[in-house]
Parts: C-alpha cells; structure tokens; sequence
C-alpha cells in the first residue's frame, strides 16, 4: 500500500475558502456556496506550486531578486 507524506500547505487554507465563498457569492448570488472541498484546495494547492516553479524556471539567471510571476 503506498503512504502519502502530507507536505506543509503553501497557501493559507482558511484563507482561501473565505476567498472562494466571497467570490461566489459576489459573482453568483443565487448560488449559495457555503462550504468548499478539500479536494478543490488541494487542486488550487498544486496549481499555484506547478506556476511557482515554471515562474522560477523561467527567471534569468542574473542577479539575485525573483522578480516577476508571470
């Protein structure tokens, strides 16, 4: 049987439901969106991790400030 390791999250999770149920509301309003998953976090936790690292790939390799996401 594999065994996950649980890796410390890198995004604030409370944070981010709060964000998720505001946007919904705001965006949605006769949707009335109260909880969110911990798949979907999960999901939004992979996603930011993957763009980190193509960001940083993608940084030049001058000096030593990251400088921009995108």
């Amino acid at each position: 049987m594999e065994q996950r390791v649980k890796r410390e999250s890198i995004i604030n999770r409370s944070a981010m439901k709060k964000y998720i149920i505001a946007q919904a509301e705001a965006i949605r309003p006769g949707w009335k969106c109260s909880r969110v998953s911990a798949d979907a976090l999960d999901q939004i936790e992979a996603f930011v991790r993957a763009k980190v690292r193509d960001s940083v790939d993608r940084q030049p390799s001058n000096g030593k400030t990251y400088k921009s996401f995108y």
